[in-house]
């Protein structure tokens, strides 16, 4: 997936995947690590899967969340991560860490996983403008 940057405004334009069921996606990074999002504007909170919390050795040791709406009704939580959209970074997020399992294969795309999903809380704070019409993700960093 490329990335551009809009020099205009210091908006930066990530590009928007779609599954064959309509979801969206998008590449990020957490701690160098690339992982594949999918955007939920309605989640409050953005979510890791508990494969990829593992994978990039995570410290899981946060209290314990309850989680509405999901498959499971609890989740740890991973304090003080910034994740990276494209240039911009959103620093400092407690991410919650729940077993995804059950819903990935609706969630997935093709042969590609998917590592979690984008909620409000990431979109929020990077100013996030979804362009369905384009399938581009606009945002602007939390300090420009």
């Amino acid at each position: 997936m490329s990335l551009s940057q809009h020099q205009g405004g210091g908006t930066a334009t990530i590009p928007i995947e779609r599954t064959d069921l309509g979801l969206m996606y998008v590449a990020a990074e957490l701690d160098g690590h690339a992982l594949r999002l999918i955007i939920d504007t309605g989640a409050n909170r953005t979510i890791l899967d508990q494969a990829a919390a593992d994978r990039l050795g995570l410290d899981q040791t946060g209290p314990q969340l309850e989680v509405a709406g999901c498959v499971a009704d609890a989740a740890s939580e991973v304090a003080g991560q910034a994740i990276r959209l494209g240039p911009v970074s959103v620093p400092g997020r407690a991410l919650a860490v729940l077993d995804l399992g059950p819903m990935k294969p609706k969630l997935s795309a093709g042969d590609a996983d998917v590592d979690g999903i984008l909620g409000a809380d990431v979109l929020t704070a990077a100013r996030a403008v979804i362009d369905y019409g384009s399938c581009q993700l606009h945002l602007r960093p939390p300090n420009g």
